[in-house]
């Protein structure tokens, strides 16, 4: 998955349709969870859950986010 289209699910996530709802996009490796990306609205911030080591980060700027995610997908494919 490219940086791109990492982007364009993060903008969704983002989106005023969700405005009252918490919208989640969860990413699988060979049937199990590996990480998860939402979009907080108090916080105006992305926040990404790793599964394995149950830590949340947080990143402000959809770039940054998109990035640590494409690199988070890079590693699991690798594996």
């Amino acid at each position: 998955m490219d940086v791109l289209r990492v982007k364009l699910i993060l903008l969704e996530l983002q989106s005023k349709q969700y405005i009252k709802s918490e919208v989640t996009h969860t990413f699988f490796s060979k049937g199990e969870p590996v990480f998860s990306i939402g979009f907080s609205r108090p916080l105006n911030a992305f926040l990404i859950y790793h599964f394995m080591d149950q830590q949340t980060k947080m990143y402000e700027l959809i770039d940054e986010a998109a990035e640590a995610i494409t690199q988070m997908i890079t590693i699991q494919t690798a594996e």
